[in-house]
């Protein structure tokens, strides 16, 4: 080596000073320009007694691997220079492979891996460079390693990975791009299927699970929705049988005291509508009486809930029934309960020719061609998958346009 007094050595509190400081990289990078092979022989033997970042140990094998590829400005190095380029070479590569776990989970890993596998290819062991950036899954370096060392089988299956992960990200991003335009139209439900099968390992995958974690987050899978109207108010639709009560999960939840969280439930039936009492605590009335079981009912109706609340029932064709708040906290309170598609105009007047629908899957709002509804400026399509915060611009041929909210 360029010498061999062993006071050049390193002591360890030294390498801790250049880690702490961020100067392990530049140190490195300074002694192999300099050709002071005992020292950085020295340096990266003692790595494994000092606690180095992996990212900070990884830039200065890197470094030290690119200026050790200068250091003969052209000119051939003597024998033993070779020999002791290759010694710190393997050295550096070991120090970081002793560092890593496989298989890489992250691309700090990933990244040490390969920094490990070019300076043993540096360093003149072909087989271990090549099996690391296997391991790194930087598979063409592999295969060029493989191919240099007469392994024509190990190669070409490196050559045939990755065309197949080649052909998988493609798949992804023209997945990804499928989602963008369902996510423009409001055909949530169908983005949130197409990002559970982009493969998992890409850039692509990453930003399809934020978008299934936020399409999960928002998407709207009760039995009933709030809307605010262009009036200001709110009004709810909620599919039958709809429970009544101060549970914030109830289909029609109600703000009133004296009704308990779950008081009475709608059911709609051949020839009317049902009212049944749920065990409330303060009962509910019909024309003064207390129920006590279910009552079968047609047309309108007005019950109480409580001492105070008062709802009007009015049954706009068989299979809907439109609730009122009439007095109490929940006064103007409005309502269409529903069996199937829920007409949006028997709550809100402008609304006429669009639909609430409910299923499993979520909540959509429907409307025919002659409507044209836009989500962030865009055209949706005919039936739309609801999330919380959707702001839908409405028009129609025959009136003023309009927005609806989803709260």
């Amino acid at each position: 080596m360029a010498s061999s007094d062993d006071d050049r050595s390193f002591p360890v509190e030294e390498i801790r000073a250049a880690t702490a400081n961020g100067h392990l990289p530049a140190l490195a990078e300074r002694l192999s320009r300099a050709r002071d092979f005992v020292r950085l022989v020295s340096l990266f033997e003692l790595t494994h007694d000092v606690a180095i970042p992996l990212g900070i140990l990884t830039e200065t094998v890197q470094r030290t691997a690119e200026a050790l590829r200068g250091t003969a400005l052209g000119r051939r190095e003597p024998a033993e220079g070779d020999d002791d380029k290759r010694s710190v070479r393997l050295l550096a590569g070991e120090a970081l492979l002793a560092r890593t776990v496989p298989p890489p989970l992250t691309e700090v890993d990933r990244a040490a891996l390969g920094a490990a596998a070019a300076i043993l290819a540096d360093g003149g062991d072909l087989y271990r460079a090549a099996t690391t950036f296997e391991l790194a899954g930087y598979l063409p370096a592999a295969a060029e390693l493989w191919g240099r060392l007469g392994d024509l089988d190990a190669m070409e299956s490196c050559l045939t990975r990755e065309e197949e992960r080649h052909r998988r990200a493609r798949a992804a991003v023209g997945a990804l791009r499928d989602v963008e335009a369902l996510l423009e139209a409001g055909e949530r439900v169908a983005a949130l299927e197409v990002t559970r099968r982009i493969p998992a390992g890409s850039g692509e995958a990453r930003l399809a699970r934020q978008i299934a974690i936020d399409l999960d987050g928002r998407l709207l899978r009760a039995r009933s929705v709030a809307l605010l109207a262009p009036n200001g108010r709110i009004v709810r639709l909620a599919a039958a049988p709809a429970t009544c009560g101060r549970d914030a999960l109830a289909d029609i939840p109600l703000r009133d005291p004296g009704v308990s969280r779950r008081h009475v439930v709608l059911a709609l039936v051949t020839g009317g509508y049902t009212v049944t009492d749920a065990d409330s605590r303060l009962g509910t009335f019909l024309g003064g009486a207390r129920l006590g079981g279910p009552i079968l009912l047609a047309g309108d109706a007005e019950l109480q809930l409580g001492p105070s609340c008062r709802l009007s029932l009015r049954q706009p064709a068989p299979e809907r029934v439109l609730v009122r708040g009439t007095s109490g906290l929940d006064s103007g309170v409005t309502v269409l309960v529903g069996a199937q598609r829920l007409p949006l105009d028997e709550v809100i007047p402008q609304a006429a020719g669009l639909w609430i629908e409910f299923d499993p899957q979520g909540v959509r709002l429907g409307h025919p061609p002659e409507i044209s509804v836009r989500l962030g400026g865009k055209l949706a399509s005919a039936r739309i998958d609801l999330l919380r915060g959707d702001r839908l611009e409405v028009a129609s041929r025959d009136g003023a346009p309009f927005t609806l909210e989803v709260p």
